[in-house]
């Protein structure tokens, strides 16, 4: 698990073939992080989306990223998905609405809402507020983003 401080977190796109989730930011512009390792790999203080961009939920890539558009979720809407191409969802559970969540894993075949599958589920964090969440196109990645913080997690492959 990894997990940065972002300030003005305006939303986040996952490469379809990769580990790599792009961050857009109020405060540091566009980030690159390799959510298999935790590492930022780019940056670019200067980069930002238009209006247009926003609104289509898009955004042009940086560094190993460059090139490509990136499907973005955040502020203005949109999802990441939420299951995985072998059968794994996460669920956001509310415990106290609007204020505190559960992110929580189920494993394939399980289910939540049967309690003789949900001890096969796991409590992945307690949050508030999340802008975004969910796995990337590879299934290897789970996200949860925050206004002000970015916790990721990867399974082996």
């Amino acid at each position: 698990m990894g997990q940065v401080s972002i300030g003005g977190l305006r939303g986040v796109g996952f490469d379809e073939g990769s580990e790599l989730l792009l961050v857009e930011s109020s405060s540091s512009g566009k980030d690159v992080f390799d959510c298999a390792t935790g590492e930022r790999v780019a940056t670019d203080s200067n980069a930002g989306s238009t209006l247009e961009e926003e609104i289509r939920l898009q955004t042009s890539g940086i560094g190993p990223l460059a090139n490509k558009t990136i499907r973005v979720c955040g502020l203005f809407g949109g999802g990441l998905p939420l299951f995985t191409l072998d059968g794994w969802g996460v669920e956001l559970v509310h415990h106290s609405w609007p204020s505190i969540a559960s992110l929580v894993l189920v494993p394939s075949g399980a289910s939540l809402w049967e309690p003789a599958q949900a001890r096969l589920c796991s409590k992945v964090a307690e949050t508030e507020a999340p802008l975004a969440f969910g796995f990337s196109h590879t299934g290897r990645s789970l996200i949860l983003a925050h206004t002000y913080t970015l916790e990721m997690w990867t399974r082996p492959s």
